[in-house]
């Protein structure tokens, strides 16, 4: 706790000098994981391809050019930072395959034009990126991004979350004495993210050295938002509202490549 919050300067460690800037390695990162992979190739042109990852990542803060991570809030005790790394994903799984169509093989008049196409795609999902909660005050007094005091987990059901309303802002409150709040760094969760990509795909032979790759593709195919953090600062009229997403809307796009 902190006596008088309204003259910072008599509070500072070094009198006479105004904020000191130190960049050091004050806590080690150290990551937790497990990959897993499966592979088969099955008979009439398919093939699958699966993985797994189930990792954790743990840090005490993000790079400078890391804007969601509001950095320490007591800069003499930087233990209480240590917390999820803002790139801890904690499950993702992606499938991918490939199927050789076919059409065209038993001859005829158009077997030259639907033959050796091919169907190629990639899926993937995987849980949100954590986040901060933070207060739009600082009632420490120290000029830094403070925290309120964590009263309950703060995380909703998934059935009472959406973009408008994406966790319990009633679970924090600001501490009601000039001193930081106990809520910790990344300790809540935005969306996870899904997402469907599909090609086909034919290379036209035409001479030895000559052939025509044409390409038609389609990416985001269930034109899902995927939606990215939201407003973690307690007091703003926006908390706990998702207003951006991650990836765009669906796009489908023709290619040509000649290779000579």
């Amino acid at each position: 706790m902190f006596g008088s919050t309204s003259n910072l300067n008599a509070r500072r460690p070094y009198q006479g000098w105004g904020n000191i800037q130190s960049y050091n390695q004050y806590i080690a990162s150290t990551y937790h994981g497990l990959i897993a992979k499966l592979e088969r190739r099955f008979g009439r042109g398919m093939s699958l391809l699966t993985s797994y990852t189930y990792g954790h990542s743990i840090d005490g803060g993000g790079n400078n050019n890391d804007s969601n991570d509001p950095g320490p809030q007591d800069a003499r005790n930087t233990r209480t930072q240590k917390g999820n790394s803002n790139f801890d994903i904690r499950h993702r799984f992606v499938l991918s395959g490939l199927y050789q169509l076919p059409f065209g093989k038993s001859g005829g008049v158009i077997a030259p034009l639907v033959r050796d196409w091919q169907l190629s795609g990639i899926f993937s999902t995987q849980t949100g990126q954590p986040f901060t909660v933070t207060l739009a005050t600082d009632p420490s007094g120290t000029n830094t991004t403070a925290r309120p005091n964590r009263i309950r987990d703060g995380a909703l059901p998934a059935d009472q979350r959406d973009p408008t309303h994406w966790f319990d802002l009633t679970a924090f409150v600001a501490p009601a004495c000039a001193c930081f709040g106990n809520s910790g760094r990344n300790i809540l969760r935005a969306p996870g993210f899904m997402d469907l990509d599909l090609s086909v795909s034919r290379n036209f032979i035409l001479r030895e050295r000559l052939r025509i790759e044409f390409r038609a593709e389609s990416f985001n195919v269930m034109n899902r938002p995927n939606f990215g953090l939201p407003t973690m600062a307690i007091g703003n009229q926006q908390a706990g509202i998702i207003a951006s997403v991650v990836n765009p809307e669906r796009q489908n796009q023709l290619a040509m490549k000649v290779h000579f």
